[in-house]
């Protein structure tokens, strides 16, 4: 069964939020996947056909974030000369 493409984007994208926000606070080993699912409005089981475990779930926040992250730093220059000082 294929899901539909709008729905799975937004449903991947309120569990990131929530994953990103319970792993801020928490951090890694005090983070629940049943809060996780709680505050994306999903069941537990659907947080485990998107990412697998909790750890595969922490690497797609970190990716997430870090892509953020770096889509935000303006860099000038090329090479180690980019990144400054």
């Amino acid at each position: 069964m294929a899901l539909e493409q709008p729905r799975h984007y937004e449903v991947h994208s309120k569990l990131l939020q929530a994953a990103t926000a319970e792993f801020s606070e928490r951090g890694l080993a005090g983070a629940r996947i049943d809060r996780i699912a709680a505050a994306a409005g999903v069941n537990k089981e659907r947080i485990y056909q998107y990412f697998g475990k909790k750890d595969e779930l922490f690497d797609a926040v970190l990716a997430t974030e870090l892509v953020r992250v770096v889509a935000e730093v303006p860099l000038e220059g090329k090479g180690p000369a980019a990144l400054g000082d």
